[in-house]
């Protein structure tokens, strides 16, 4: 890891191939950021540090205790640029967008049409399904692993992921005109059983290094949960830009009710990632013992300062990491992610025939 007045500075800030993000953490308390020319400026007491423009995605600043200067906001404006203000545990609380962002109006439109159509109801299903095949395929990854082992266990993993099969085949026979109350609950009915199906297996998958009680989102004491409520964090920032930069309305969406300051277009999107993105690394620092959970919280009860730094560093590798999708095309996570954005804005606007939602083969 790269350390220049303190700060995470994952490898891909220096690296300058295109289509990379590239992302600057700023957790040092006491900093100041601000700009010289065009480029981004770190000053602390002992060190400065600087950064170009161009070796940038987005700023993200970690906790309290910095400031930054209205030059280098409207500077990061310009170059589009966004800056998020994260709290320690990785929730942000604020962000800075240009004001004017292409194409909004027609595919805006398009969106908060297709809400009252049966092009909302198809939507909602598509971002399921994309959650549902995901667990399916991580219980069949991790069945797998265990074949030789434990291969009574291997049989019940993948049955259980046939199980989730099942339950993708039931939600596609959901038909209505809208997606109204009733057939949103009707979906995260069948949602809500697939999931239950994978976390009995994430836990049991983990358990020889570590214990989750289950899942728990707001208010997580538990080491496993924090991680797991860290890196959804930042998976939500990297979707609700994605969804920002297509020209869509982050906070309207089809499978997640409207509630007031609720991105729920980014909480339906994120569906499709959560297993392969988050859960992925968080397994696999947990089973390889990368990430100890005796030592992974303070006396708060909340992740460690080290341990967030670790694992900024881990997540953000996983974006940049070049994946294959059951289709064939193979991105960078980020670039699915940003692919399936505007995927959506294209389909929304009668530009695609289809939204085929993101999967991994296993």
């Amino acid at each position: 890891m790269l350390q220049a007045a303190q700060l995470i500075v994952p490898t891909t800030v220096i690296v300058t191939a295109s289509n990379l993000t590239r992302s600057l953490f700023i957790t040092s308390y006491g900093v100041k950021v601000g700009k010289k020319g065009n480029r981004l400026v770190v000053v602390s007491k002992s060190n400065r540090s600087e950064f170009s423009l161009e070796e940038l995605d987005e700023v993200i600043i970690v906790g309290g205790g910095k400031s930054i200067s209205s030059d280098l906001i409207e500077l990061c404006v310009e170059n589009k640029i966004p800056i998020f203000f994260t709290k320690w545990g990785g929730n942000p609380y604020a962000a800075v967008f240009p004001m004017i962002i292409s194409g909004t109006v027609r595919r805006r439109r398009g969106q908060y049409n297709a809400f009252n159509t049966k092009l909302g109801l198809e939507i909602a299903k598509k971002f399921i399904i994309g959650k549902l095949q995901n667990q399916a395929n991580i219980i069949k990854i991790w069945s797998k692993s265990i074949m030789r082992t434990d291969p009574v266990t291997a049989e019940f993993m993948r049955k259980s992921a046939r199980d989730i099969i099942e339950l993708i085949k039931k939600l596609q026979n959901i038909k209505g005109d809208r997606i109204d109350s009733v057939k949103r609950m009707e979906l995260m009915n069948i949602e809500a059983r697939g999931t239950e199906i994978y976390w009995v297996w994430f836990g049991k998958h983990i358990s020889k290094v570590a214990l989750f009680p289950g899942r728990i989102k707001r208010g997580a004491r538990d080491p496993v949960n924090s991680l797991l409520n860290l890196g959804y964090s930042i998976l939500l920032r990297k979707v609700f830009t994605a969804i920002l930069f297509a020209g869509l309305d982050p906070y309207a969406g089809f499978l997640h009710s409207d509630r007031s300051g609720r991105p729920s277009l980014a909480l339906d999107l994120m569906e499709e990632f959560r297993q392969q993105v988050v859960d992925k690394v968080v397994v696999r620092l947990l089973n390889k013992r990368e990430i100890r959970v005796d030592e992974c919280m303070d006396e708060n009860g909340r992740l460690s300062e080290s341990v967030i730094k670790d694992l900024l560093k881990e997540f953000q590798a996983r974006y940049e990491e070049n994946v294959v999708d059951i289709y064939g095309d193979k991105r960078t996570i980020q670039q699915h992610i940003n692919e399936q954005a505007r995927s959506l804005a294209r389909y929304l606007i009668g530009e695609s025939d289809d939204y085929k939602p993101f999967i991994l083969p296993w």
